[in-house]
């Protein structure tokens, strides 16, 4: 099966957003300081590199989701008999 996912693309706005957090959280845990750039950056790096992962869980977790819910409407189905079309 081949891998297919969109690039995440953050906005602006979201990507402004999350670099605050991101130096909120360095500043407060790890006493550090790493600028706009940098965290932008980082936010770059993990968008290309480590969201892809997430992404794919997502799907794997809705795919498996998706098969157990097919399995409840099967599981409903009448007995065959002659008269009925089935798949």
């Amino acid at each position: 099966m081949k891998e297919h996912y969109e690039k995440i693309e953050l906005t602006k706005e979201q990507k402004a957003q999350v670099a605050r957090k991101l130096e909120r959280y360095l500043r407060e845990n790890r006493y550090t300081y790493i600028g706009v750039l940098k965290s932008e950056l980082f936010i770059d790096f993990i968008s290309e590199n480590i969201a892809p992962c997430y992404y794919n869980k997502a799907l794997s977790d809705s795919i498996a989701l998706m098969k157990d819910r097919i399995e409840d409407l099967y599981s409903l189905m009448k007995e065959e008999n002659s008269l009925c079309l089935t798949t």
